[in-house]
């Protein structure tokens, strides 16, 4: 249902023909009342029935002001009526302005939207409430110069508060039909800019998590690549580490097995041999089947109370006659009071064996081999604690810096320059030792200088009294 209208043009023509008839019933009052105009006309009439027809015409002029008067009743019907449907818009802010932009009519919603009250407002200038935020100050109102090409224009301006404020708006301006002025529906958007604000950040944060996770799977795709290229690597050195004892065993045994008339010293080298190569092969899938147990979580640890000092001290017990071979001097420096640590015997001694034997294999004759052992203050999550780092030097060919990284990982050895006149390893002792020290919570690294030997330490977190107290219960339990 449209609203009613009543245009100035329509107000001008009653008002002209309501001057017309009060002039005309002016002069027949004149008429009516004049007795000297009166006898005049009647004479010049000639006729008695004047009077008839005066009384006639006055009747007319009267019906005619009684039409006027109701039509100018009806105007100002129509007039509250638009008023009172502009007022009544609820919640946009209604406005009626003349050809320059001045404010002569506007809905109360204006105080909750720009905290002016509608008398503050009418009167005004446009200017005072919108800026247009594609307006061009060297012609005016950007919207204004719109309007007046299409005569329709929606957009977002920006509102300007009482208090300085600015809020967003959504603007419809229109022109008035047939008039000069405009009509202009203001809309507060910030709930919609807010939404849209909210849109924006969770899709810049949409936006950055596909960015990230894109990332994590590239990262896991080299990743993948890596260990494929790590499976391809570990099956080509297995078979290989496998292969070559095997090799040597089958062909030492055949030749025992052919050629039975051998000297005793000959048969005796190749049995030697042969029992080498048999515990280079067990020593090999020990250690496979070692370091995939503790990967996959399999490995059964043995924890208890242990010294490190004894560790040490049996280890070089059991390379002593290596040491003597090649004329290598073994100093033991551990504290006396070094802590005990909670872990299983037998994987400290598995590290403590490696490292010395490594020490052994790669250190010049006649040199010297050192082990250390101390106690120190740490941090273990964010608490301070003591901590005890053993470390094995020796004086041997050393290690690369780019080669520090590489050393943990699985099958890695040194260049072949390293390697030149040295026993071959399956490439595994130094990765398991990673995974032993770092399943109890410490850290395994390497300090080298080319041609000076190397020094490889290790941190362990000393037993606790919680740790005291399970060896304790676990003791109390054997004995029962």
């Amino acid at each position: 249902m449209k609203p009613p209208r009543t245009t100035n043009r329509e107000i001008y023509y009653l008002s002209l023909i309501s001057g017309i008839t009060v002039a005309f019933a002016l002069f027949a009052l004149a008429i009516r009342f004049s007795s000297s105009v009166y006898d005049f006309l009647n004479l010049y009439a000639g006729t008695i029935n004047f009077e008839f027809y005066l009384n006639l015409v006055f009747l007319y002029l009267a019906a005619l002001l009684w039409f006027i008067y109701r039509g100018w009743r009806r105007a100002l019907k129509k007039q509250k009526e638009l008023e009172n449907i502009i007022l009544s818009i609820n919640p946009d802010v209604l406005m009626v302005v003349d050809g320059q932009d001045k404010i002569i009519l506007c809905n109360n919603f204006v105080e909750r939207m720009l905290q002016y009250n509608s008398e503050e407002v009418v009167g005004r200038k446009t200017d005072d409430f919108i800026v247009d935020l594609y307006a061009k100050p060297e012609t005016g109102h950007g919207f204004c110069e719109r309007i007046l090409q299409d005569g329709f224009y929606i957009g977002e301006v920006a509102g300007k508060k009482k208090n300085g404020d600015t809020i967003p708006l959504e603007m419809i301006v229109g022109n008035l039909e047939g008039e000069s002025g405009k009509v202009i529906l203001l809309r507060d958007i910030t709930a919609r800019k807010q939404a849209e604000a909210e849109v924006k950040k969770l899709n810049d944060e949409l936006e950055m998590r596909v960015k990230e996770r894109t990332q994590e799977l590239q990262k896991a795709l080299e990743e993948i690549k890596v260990v494929d290229k790590m499976k391809d690597s570990f099956l080509s050195l297995v078979s290989h580490e496998l292969r070559t004892p095997l090799t040597s065993i089958r062909s030492f045994s055949e030749i025992l097995l052919q050629y039975d008339h051998e000297n005793p010293e000959t048969l005796k080298e190749f049995a030697e041999i042969i029992n080498s190569e048999s515990e280079r092969l067990t020593r090999l899938i020990n250690e496979i089947l070692d370091l995939t147990r503790i990967e996959a979580g399999g490995m059964v640890w043995e924890d208890s109370l242990v010294s490190m000092e004894e560790v040490v001290q049996d280890a070089a017990k059991v390379q002593h006659q290596i040491l003597q071979e090649k004329s290598l001097r073994l100093t033991l420096d551990i504290s006396t009071d070094l802590p005990l640590v909670f872990a299983d015997r037998d994987r400290m001694q598995q590290v403590i064996t490696n490292l010395l034997g490594n020490a052994i294999k790669f250190s010049f004759e006649g040199k010297e081999i050192r082990i250390c052992g101390e106690a120190f203050q740490g941090e273990q999550s964010g608490e301070t604690s003591e901590w005890i780092r053993i470390s094995v030097s020796d004086q041997g060919i050393g290690i690369e810096e780019k080669d520090y990284q590489g050393i943990f990982n699985k099958f890695s050895q040194l260049s072949a320059d390293g390697l030149k006149d040295k026993p071959r390893g399956t490439g595994l002792g130094l990765p398991i030792c990673k995974e032993i020290i770092v399943h109890y919570g410490g850290e395994i690294w390497v300090q080298s200088e080319k041609g000076k030997g190397s020094t490889f330490s290790f941190t362990l977190p000393v037993a606790t009294v919680s740790a005291d107290r399970t060896q304790h219960d676990s003791d109390s339990a054997e004995v029962s």
